[in-house]
């Protein structure tokens, strides 16, 4: 109540609250939570940091659900190392999650304002432009590539849940192919959920000769290793 915390409503009817369900106390606070969702949603916009071309090279970080821009940049910078030959700029969801946090939805909607980010900077000059996604927000960069004009020279995806993968893997294949782009995949060895995900991308796109890279990170689970890999100036 006082820290101004709310969940979205689904998760307080979680089975595992079962127990609360007439809880007095309980009750009222997720009412109290419920509003001040409605608030959050009214309000809410997809923010994408972009507003000039201020270096060579250009970086997209896309954050994962419970996420915002913020996590996605302090996620992102230390691959780029103070490199001033790149410009690291995020975009973040217009669907709140929690108190402070987004989400993306696997639908025909979530993944529209990645799609325009990328759409308004890949023509403006630069040398080279990459995405990073990490999670969830590696299927949203997935649906742009395959139902927009997007288009940049790398992805990088990051613990991908892709379940994009389901009913579009030829899309995707399609699609990358002919926008010419490289892909490196990045996947913690104890990731259970998402590392057959990044093997099977792995395999359907390095059989169809795109220039791909499948890393699993030893020790991980889903999240960024402690030491992750660094941009290279040839990049």
């Amino acid at each position: 109540m006082k820290r101004g915390w709310w969940y979205r409503p689904e998760v307080l009817e979680d089975d595992d609250l079962a127990s609360l369900k007439n809880n007095f106390a309980f009750i009222s606070l997720k009412s109290v939570s419920d509003n001040r969702y409605a608030d959050a949603m009214s309000r809410a916009k997809a923010v994408f940091t972009w507003e000039r071309k201020n270096a060579d090279k250009l970086f997209l970080a896309v954050h994962g659900n419970t996420q915002n821009g913020q996590i996605a940049r302090d996620d992102w910078e230390p691959i780029l190392r103070d490199n001033t030959q790149w410009q690291l700029e995020t975009i973040q969801s217009a669907e709140p999650d929690g108190y402070r946090t987004y989400r993306w939805s696997y639908d025909m909607v979530s993944y529209v304002p990645v799609a325009k980010a990328i759409e308004k900077v890949q023509n403006e000059g630069y040398k080279k432009v990459v995405c990073g996604g990490f999670s969830a927000g590696c299927d949203m960069l997935l649906r742009a590539i395959i139902f927009a004009p997007a288009h940049c020279d790398m992805l990088i995806l990051q613990s991908p849940w892709i379940p994009i993968l389901e009913d579009h893997a030829e899309d995707l294949v399609n699609a990358v192919k002919q926008k010419n782009i490289e892909l490196k995949i990045f996947c913690g060895a104890c990731d259970e959920d998402c590392l057959p995900m990044a093997k099977q991308l792995y395999e359907i796109t390095n059989r169809e000769g795109i220039h791909v890279e499948l890393a699993v990170q030893e020790g991980s689970r889903h999240q960024f290793p402690k030491e992750p890999f660094v941009l290279k100036d040839s990049l």
